[in-house]
């Protein structure tokens, strides 16, 4: 029997960067293992990847190819290697348990965790004991234990995302027989344009209808939009190589939350609605590969036959420290003043009770 793992010596697996992760690899055999090493590799990268098929003509098409990779971490340790005696006995692990601890530092620069439809941002420790199976030939037993990176993110270093944020959309809709157009506009304003977790957005909705529709609901969430950047890998027949770009981008959108709304009126008016913001990943857009952000969205559903009604995008940061309020500073001021009112009106008490001179 082989009993090979990795273990670390914290409950979490979740690190910052600048912090110590130590662990131990765990052996344990019950005879003689034949191996030549056990090392440790540790990666942490950066990975964009997909395909696009062009067509140039009626007979001419092809699948190019784009990838790239950028990493954080990559080490490769010996934790043990067998040697030869100076009788020429080649050294083998005997029976029993083994332990051969580790620690490594996660880099200052190190991206936090993010996975998306065209790449990903990814940690891992590898472990693996090459083992002489046949005569020059080598079996490889190999264990891997994934770990995150998180970064923390002040958005009070960032004033401007203490100040309101609006954003608006609007639809038309086109009569018969009328060379008017005739529009629903959606006008939506948050109070800051920062939160972090279990913070409620507060959603402000101005509604200017001139159409005949109705809006029965408004959903109002968040979508996570996730930036990716890849170089030019190969293609089938190489076109692509001679005329496209060597650099592409792209971008995917996906739903993290959202909340319905009914609304069932064709007014105008304003109207304030409530979102939780939900665990999410803090923005980051120091990665060259792949960069992460977020959008609040409100999307109003009317009863229009061949209209959907408008979808107004805001774009949020999401961090770890949330926005000091002004009136919490404005109030500790205060309280620091008051403090020091008092102390002076009772220094003046004492004097005059000392019969010393009185301040005017």
């Amino acid at each position: 029997m082989l009993s090979f793992r990795i273990s670390l010596n914290t409950e979490s697996n979740v690190f910052l960067p600048n912090s110590q992760v130590s662990g131990t690899v765990h052996l344990e055999i019950e005879k003689e293992l034949k191996a030549q090493k056990i090392d440790l590799q540790i990666f942490g990268v950066a990975k964009t990847k997909w395909h696009e098929d062009r067509r140039y003509s009626k007979n001419m098409s092809e699948r190019i190819h784009f990838s790239a990779e950028l990493f954080y971490i990559e080490t490769n340790d010996i934790l043990w290697q067998s040697s030869t005696t100076s009788d020429g006995i080649i050294q083998t692990l005997q029976p029993g348990k083994y332990q051969f601890p580790f620690h490594f530092i996660i880099p200052s620069n190190a991206a936090p965790c993010i996975s998306g439809e065209f790449g990903n941002i990814s940690y891992q420790m590898e472990t693996n004991i090459d083992i002489s199976w046949k005569k020059e030939k080598l079996k490889k037993e190999t264990r891997r234990c994934e770990f995150f990176v998180y970064r923390n993110m002040d958005l009070n270093l960032y004033p401007q995302l203490a100040s309101m944020a609006s954003s608006s959309d609007f639809v038309i809709q086109n009569k018969c027989c009328s060379r008017s157009a005739f529009p629903l506009d959606v006008q939506i304003s948050i109070p800051k344009a920062g939160y972090v977790l279990g913070e409620t957005i507060e959603v402000k909705i101005e509604i200017t209808n001139k159409t005949s529709w109705k809006i029965k609901k408004f959903e109002i969430g968040i979508y996570e939009n996730i930036d990716y950047m890849a170089h030019f890998e190969r293609s089938n027949y190489g076109y692509h190589t001679a005329t496209g770009p060597r650099t592409v981008y792209k971008t995917s959108k996906k739903k993290v939350t959202s909340k319905i709304f009914i609304f069932n009126s064709s007014a105008n008016g304003i109207i304030t609605y409530n979102l939780e913001v939900p665990e999410l990943i803090p923005t980051y857009r120091e990665c060259s590969l792949i960069k992460n952000g977020y959008s609040l969205f409100v999307k109003a559903s009317t009863n229009a036959i061949f209209s959907s009604g408008p979808e107004v995008l805001q774009p949020i940061i999401i961090g770890t420290v949330p926005i000091r309020e002004p009136s919490a500073i404005g109030s500790n001021a205060s309280q620091t003043k008051s403090s020091e009112k008092k102390s002076d009106n009772e220094n003046v008490e004492e004097n005059e009770s000392k019969g010393g001179d009185s301040v005017n």
